[in-house]
């Protein structure tokens, strides 16, 4: 049981670490996203990103 213990808390720990990390990501990719919609000439300022 202890062993079962230590493996959930484990799983836990690598799970929050996933979801820091996936949410760095999303806010690098929205803050890259703003910068190339602010240049004029980029064909990719057109496209909308699905929230």
């Amino acid at each position: 049981m202890q062993h079962l213990s230590g493996t959930l808390s484990a799983v836990q720990t690598s799970t929050l670490s996933t979801h820091n990390a996936l949410t760095q990501a999303s806010r690098n990719l929205s803050r890259t996203d703003f910068l190339l919609a602010g240049l004029d000439d980029n064909p990719l300022s057109s496209l909308k990103i699905v929230q």
